[in-house]
């Protein structure tokens, strides 16, 4: 914990936050605190309580993709390897090529249904063509395929929530469409 004189009114606040759960380097948290040496206390107060509730993301620049290759890699012995497969399959297909590169931070349950949405959305247009791509394109998968990968996708933030890499699983938050009414 410290404050630096940066300037006339210009400090900066560094709260250590301990290590990081994989690699072992020191976590910390900077940031600039422009006003007076009380305000820089203040913010260095809050800082720290939050560092000790686990509000702070543990690894802010990880991605969806880094984060899905450790888990597979670290769950690997706990199922069977049909089940491993399953996972791996279903993320490449239907996660990681959309929304891989997404920062964990970034990563709020409106992306999530976004792009349960994507994967839901016709493929074709009436006539069986593909002539008329746009934002609204999308996969064309049934709901349970949907659902299957919302499963996987859950099971991966849970295990960042369980190694403190995130605080919450915005998958949990993220909503399906509903179905639409069937014929009786």
């Amino acid at each position: 914990m410290a404050i630096v004189l940066r300037g006339e009114n210009k400090y900066l606040v560094r709260v250590y936050q301990g290590r990081h759960p994989l690699t072992g380097k020191r976590l910390e948290v900077n940031e600039t605190v422009h006003g007076s040496y009380e305000d820089a206390v203040r913010r260095e107060m809050l800082l720290k309580s939050k560092a000790a509730s686990g509000e702070f993301v543990k690894s802010p620049r990880m991605t969806l993709n880094r984060l899905a290759d450790l888990y597979l890699k670290t769950t690997k012995g706990r199922r069977e390897r049909a089940s491993q497969t399953q996972a791996k399959m279903f993320l490449d297909y239907y996660v990681l090529p959309y929304i891989g590169n997404c920062q964990l931070v970034n990563m709020k349950p409106s992306i999530i249904e976004k792009h349960f949405n994507f994967l839901l959305e016709p493929k074709d247009d009436e006539d069986g063509g593909t002539d008329f791509k746009d934002e609204n394109y999308g996969l064309g998968l049934a709901i349970s395929t949907v659902r299957t990968v919302k499963t996987w996708l859950s099971s991966v933030f849970n295990f960042a929530v369980d190694e403190k890499l995130i605080t919450e699983n915005p998958v949990k938050k993220a909503r399906l469409p509903p179905l639409p009414p069937t014929a009786i």
